[in-house]
């Protein structure tokens, strides 16, 4: 169970020589494990502790980072799989009132208790960014991808997340099977359009592979795949990464991915 591990003793070795923002470290520390959801067909969700999850209440969490902060720990990335809003905002809440704002970061789902009071809080307390997967602004890939999401929770959450000052980044998936190459540059067009509006500061393409345990890779006939050619690793469930499917070819998904890549990273770079 969670409870029962300690916080590291960060003290005892040199943090300068580990993962750092620009002039100071960084710890990852992860709160939760899993994700609440567990259903996306994407997803290794059987295979690395995924589903079910397991949850830690508010103090508890704002005690392990309160111990952090104590050894002298001054940047914290909340590296769970989906950080809960609510112990997220626990955690801003108990730094303001203490006086205690530090430098962090989280990575989670959007979610409907993402509001402008809740990222604004998050801002106050010196939360820097939100991580989040969005993987495509089409309401029918999502719908195949059997997200949590849908294109109306989406764009108001980014508002919300807007108004409330909080900077994200967004991961967004390129040649998921049956995705066609309109449906990629539509879905492409959207989150340009949130880059220039500033709902978005970032975000980052990846390219679509089957991965073992996912429900996916378990029923790949069911979303019309077959030839696949899966990594050459001393493993027993290694990634799919070439075959054939409805939708853009493996060809046209990687030109696309280096495509849209291009151009988000010289949009991101002119906005600096």
């Amino acid at each position: 169970p969670l409870s029962d591990i300690p916080t590291p003793h960060t003290e005892l070795f040199d943090r300068k020589d580990y993962l750092s923002w620009p002039g100071e470290p960084l710890y990852r520390l992860s709160l939760s494990r899993g994700c609440t959801w567990g259903r996306c067909s994407f997803c290794n969700v059987s295979g690395s502790g995924i589903f079910p999850s397991q949850r830690i209440g508010p103090e508890e969490a704002f005690e392990k980072v309160k111990a952090l902060l104590d050894k002298g720990e001054r940047g914290i990335a909340l590296s769970d799989d989906e950080a809960d809003p609510e112990v997220a905002a626990a955690i801003a809440r108990r730094s303001v009132e203490a006086g205690r704002p530090f430098n962090w970061s989280l990575q989670s789902r959007l979610h409907p208790k993402m509001t402008m009071e809740w990222a604004a809080m998050l801002k106050r307390s010196g939360c820097r960014r939100l991580y989040t997967g969005i993987e495509s602004f089409s309401d029918r890939i999502l719908r195949l991808m059997n997200k949590a999401l849908n294109r109306d929770l989406i764009e108001k959450v980014l508002s919300e997340l807007a108004w409330g000052g909080l900077p994200v980044t967004a991961y967004m998936i390129i040649g998921y099977p049956g995705e066609t190459e309109e449906e990629a540059r539509a879905s492409f067009a959207a989150l340009m359009e949130h880059l220039e509006n500033g709902r978005i500061s970032s975000a980052y393409y990846n390219l679509f592979v089957i991965e073992p345990f996912s429900p996916i890779a378990r029923e790949p006939g069911k979303y019309g795949i077959h030839d696949m050619v899966r990594q050459k690793k001393d493993d027993f469930n290694p990634l799919v990464l070439d075959f054939k499917a409805p939708g853009i070819s493996r060809k046209q998904a990687v030109e696309l991915q280096i495509e849209f890549q291009d151009l988000i990273d010289l949009h991101v770079a002119r906005m600096k």
